[in-house]
This record gives structure tokens, C-alpha cells and sequence, in this order.
């Protein structure tokens, strides 16, 4: 199983990735802040990789490769469907989830709490097990177990150079 360095890569610009990739996350803003600067403040914080905050963001919800719909009101999924963008948001990384259930603890929806959120349990797994495909297993037991493995296509299809 590769693994990644789960710590802050200074070298890594957040924003140009997202407008590279023409993503809905490029031009919003959220409490008058960008999404890229939300993610790199609590990257930063937790000392995490931000490439692993945004393939958790495209995991859960297509973070990177949805589209908005004009207006900026319904998020489009790759298959054609759609949510409203406020209700993606809130659950972006998929952290709050309750386990079982397709329910969110209503206390981590929004999507700083969902950034912040995820930050903290990489860097406090991270801590605990040391390695990526365990922390990875322990935040997204999936029904297919194949939790970790689709984690792990989905950043080799942005960045397979960083894969160990």
C-alpha cells in the first residue's frame, strides 16, 4: 500500500490547484474568505498535507471535480446529479458523519468545521498510527472496504509523484 507525508507542503498552492482544475471551489467564497485559504489555515495548523484535505474534499463530494450550476446554487456531480451547493458545503470532507448513517452530527456541518475537522483527526490519527492507510481506514470504513484504495486513486490521479 503507497503512502504519502501526511505534513504541510510549503511549496503547494492551494488556490492555482483549484482554478487549474477549473473547480467550483476556485471562485467562492465563504464568510467573505476563499475556500484555498480556509484549507491552508487549518493545513497549517494541524501541520497536515493539503493534498490530502482535497482528496478527502473529492472523495466525499467531488470537491474538485463538480461544477456549479449557474447562479451558483446546485452542486453537479459528475453522473448528472445535483445537490444545492450550501448542503455539499456543509459536509465537504464527510467528517461528522454518524457512523451507519447517511446523517451528519449537526455540530461539524459547515465547511471551515469540515476543514478544521479533517485536519485534526489526520494529524491526531497520524499520531496515533503513523501511517497513512491507517488513518485513512479508521476516518471512511466504507461498506466495500475499498475506502483506502479509492482515497489513494483519486490522489494519484492529481499528484502520483507524491505517492511512497
Amino acid at each position: 500500500m503507497p503512502n504519502i507525508d501526511v505534513h504541510y507542503d510549503y511549496d503547494f498552492d492551494v488556490q492555482e490547484f483549484l482554478q487549474h482544475q477549473n473547480s467550483p471551489l476556485a471562485s467562492l467564497k465563504i464568510n467573505d474568505q476563499s475556500p484555498s485559504t480556509i484549507i491552508k489555515h487549518w493545513c497549517l495548523r494541524y501541520n497536515v498535507n493539503q493534498k490530502i484535505i482535497l482528496t478527502r474534499m473529492e472523495f466525499e463530494q467531488n470537491g474538485i471535480t463538480a461544477k456549479l450550476s449557474r447562479g451558483g446554487k446546485y452542486w453537479m456531480y459528475p453522473d448528472g446529479s445535483t445537490a444545492t451547493a450550501s448542503w455539499v458545503l456543509d459536509r465537504i470532507c464527510g467528517y461528522g458523519q454518524i457512523k451507519d448513517k447517511p446523517h451528519f452530527s449537526k455540530k461539524y456541518l459547515g465547511f471551515e468545521k469540515q476543514i478544521a475537522g479533517c485536519a485534526h483527526v489526520t494529524k491526531k490519527n497520524f499520531k496515533r498510527w503513523g501511517y497513512l492507510p491507517y488513518i485513512l481506514n479508521d476516518y471512511t470504513p466504507t461498506e466495500d472496504g475499498k475506502g483506502v484504495t479509492n482515497f489513494f486513486k483519486i490522489f494519484k490521479r492529481y499528484w502520483p509523484k507524491d505517492l511512497k
